[in-house]
């Protein structure tokens, strides 16, 4: 008896196996996923960022969301303060399996054109050009010295990715490169906003906002703790680490309240008594 093979019917199956880009092979339920993280955690083989269970199920649920195996989401994204990057090139791949193309106007190391069809549609979109002068900040990174023509095409395809094709990457519209200097940039404005607002005028605050503002100024330890705990956007709150000053200038002897400030938990959050 001759086994049955289906056969892609339709463009989309087509160029989804062109792209090699095969249906998800996670499981749905969720014990599944918790139990397959847990093999996965301990292999070597697994990108040294995705080596937690509760990240490895977060991979899991956006391999789903793609539809697309998980050896391939595990190897594209990149865990970056507390957001999945996804690399240029497996958007590109998304873009092909979905029936639309990229078309390269221009590639070098100065500068990249590409013009995108979106699925479904018969003409190009309009030229989009990222240029390598436009990311003077990055040019004594390592990626950037030696592999300008590639940087600058990546930065070309995530930019046209999210003008004409953001439905194609299901709200991952950034590669770990662009995440890692957005937060970067967000760490100077956050550390020099900091250091500003303790010199704010009292009179242009409230009673409640001064109050803080003198508090977290009076301790200089919790002054550096607080500039670190700032620059995580998604765990840590100017606010909530100067309330945690006053307690500890208004109380003192809770040593809890100290560490409290590094990590964004209250005292009686991390077990302490008083």
């Amino acid at each position: 008896m001759t086994a049955v093979v289906d056969e892609p019917t339709t463009e989309v199956e087509v160029r989804r196996e062109a792209a090699g880009l095969a249906r998800c092979d996670v499981p749905a339920d969720l014990q599944q996923m918790l139990n397959l993280a847990e093999v996965l955690a301990g292999s070597r083989t697994i990108p040294t960022h995705f080596r937690r269970v509760e990240d490895l199920v977060v991979v899991m649920m956006a391999s789903r969301a793609l539809d697309v195996p998980l050896f391939w989401a595990l190897q594209a994204f990149h865990l970056v303060e507390g957001k999945l990057g996804m690399e240029a090139t497996f958007m590109r791949a998304l873009l092909y399996r979905a029936g639309g193309d990229v078309d390269i106007v221009e590639n070098t190391a100065q500068r990249a054109t590409i013009r995108i069809r979106r699925p479904g549609a018969r003409e190009y979109g309009k030229p989009v050009t990222v240029a390598h002068a436009e990311f003077p900040h990055l040019h004594g990174k390592t990626n950037w010295k030696q592999n300008a023509r590639a940087m600058v095409f990546a930065r070309c395809t995530t930019t046209g990715m999210r003008q004409y094709a953001p439905d194609v990457l299901m709200g991952f519209n950034y590669s770990p490169d662009e995440l890692a200097d957005d937060s970067a940039e967000y760490r100077i404005t956050a550390t020099a906003s900091a250091a500003e607002r303790p010199a704010r005028s009292a009179a242009t605050a409230s009673d409640g906002q001064a109050q803080w503002l003198a508090a977290i100024a009076a301790v200089p330890s919790l002054v550096a703790r607080a500039g670190v705990a700032v620059t995580n956007l998604h765990a840590f709150n100017l606010r909530r680490v100067c309330d945690l000053a006053i307690s500890k200038t208004s109380r003192r002897g809770c040593g809890d309240e100290a560490e409290a400030s590094a990590d964004g938990l209250g005292g009686h959050e991390r077990g302490c008594c008083c």
